[in-house]
């Protein structure tokens, strides 16, 4: 009884001892420090978001939409909220008026797609088309548009242009879903 016990209690340091080396030497999650996190840096956003008409800005001044990295969706700060929450509110002003979002997308990012949108541009307008759907604009009044960005910058990661929405109306009259996608 004396060698089970015995054997039992070196097989039991040897276990322990195994577990330690796998999980700390071998898989690192020992480390004290964790893994350095890639976070957008907020205070350089610039302040140039805004809704565009004919190439004339109708309203801005706010903090322009981050990404980071591969992501479709949107860092967003307070500054972002109150531009979604004006556009809504101007788009409800405005019912004559529909909405194309421009997502743009890196070179990196050619070829990479979310779901089953054909590129990161595209994925990143429709993600802030949800949050528009969800402070209660009609889906049919927000087109979809991309442009591959000219630096790794994406600025501006989405831009936002008025539409006349004849098409829209006609489309929200039919029980249509417009989706506008053109290449860049």
């Amino acid at each position: 009884m004396r060698i089970l016990i015995n054997g039992f209690l070196i097989f039991l340091l040897w276990a322990i001892f195994c577990r330690y080396w796998y999980v700390c030497k071998i898989k690192h999650h020992c480390d004290e420090s964790p893994p350095p996190v890639e976070m957008v840096d907020q205070s350089t956003r610039a302040m140039d978001l805004g809704l565009y008409q004919d190439g004339q800005l109708v309203f801005g001044g706010y903090e322009q939409l981050a990404f980071e990295g591969n992501a479709v969706v949107p860092v967003l700060s307070a500054s972002n909220e109150l531009f979604l929450d004006s556009l809504a509110g101007w788009l409800a002003l405005h019912p004559d008026q529909g909405l194309v979002l421009t997502g743009a997308y890196r070179a990196s990012e050619e070829g990479m797609t979310s779901g089953f949108l054909e590129n990161l541009g595209l994925a990143r307008a429709a993600s802030i088309r949800q949050l528009l759907v969800d402070r209660g604009v009609a889906e049919n009044r927000i087109g979809l548009d991309f442009v591959k960005s000219e630096t790794e910058e994406l600025i501006p990661p989405v831009r936002f242009t008025v539409r006349q929405a004849m098409a829209a109306a006609e489309g929200a009259a039919e029980g249509e879903t417009s989706l506008s996608v053109s290449g860049g």
